[in-house]
């Protein structure tokens, strides 16, 4: 009875193991490495032992598939400029973050109906990558149709004083990932006489 009770325990071990993907304990030499399921191995730190990993925008990068935009627009008057983003039909995981030299508000809006203005061209974080983003930025685009769903607004800066925001509100949260198949867009304004407001948007995608 003992020896069909075990047999039943393991098969129960080995079917719940083997539906999993698997990862296999090496070595090579004295260093031992985890190999997964897909032949790539994971390092084990010679020092503590500890598991050697890196972070999930690190890994995108390595997967080619992380991409960034970063450029300023100097205003010499008060106005405000428009910057669309089209997303394509798959996850993007979106960071931005603005600076600027005077005031400055921005406002950012979901599901916008807005049309024109001129592509600005990405470029991938592994310079070796000949892949190319499918999400589209573009500056300069008209007045939107429909504004669509208010997302978040923030004001940052004073006359000869820098500011700076990063995305999320009050800068809490580094990462949001966009509708798939959405239209955003940020409403850039400037309240000084003159102000340099620069913009960093790096996304993933896929």
């Amino acid at each position: 009875m003992r020896i069909i009770s075990f047999l039943c325990i393991l098969m129960l071990v080995c079917s719940v193991a083997f539906s999993q993907p698997q990862r296999v304990l090496v070595h090579e030499g004295n260093q031992p490495v985890f190999t997964s399921s897909d032949g790539k191995n994971l390092s084990i730190d010679g020092k503590d032992g500890g598991l050697v990993c890196v972070s999930e925008t690190i890994y995108d990068i390595h997967e080619e598939k992380r991409y960034c935009v970063a450029s300023f627009n100097a205003f010499t008057g008060a106005g405000h400029q428009l910057i669309s983003i089209t997303v394509p039909a798959e996850e993007c995981h979106f960071t931005y973050s603005f600076a600027g030299t005077g005031d400055t508000q921005i406002f950012f809006y979901e599901d916008a109906t807005i049309a024109g203005g001129t592509t600005i061209t990405p470029y991938n974080h592994d310079r070796n990558s000949t892949n190319t983003a499918d999400l589209v930025l573009k500056y300069g685009t008209n007045e939107p149709t429909a504004s669509g769903n208010f997302i978040e607004s923030f004001a940052f800066g004073d006359t000869g004083n820098f500011g700076i925001q990063q995305s999320g509100s009050a800068g809490v949260f580094n990462e949001i990932i966009l509708k798939e198949s959405a239209t955003y867009f940020f409403r850039i304004h400037n309240l000084s006489t003159t102000n340099e407001v620069s913009y960093k948007f790096s996304w993933s995608e896929g």
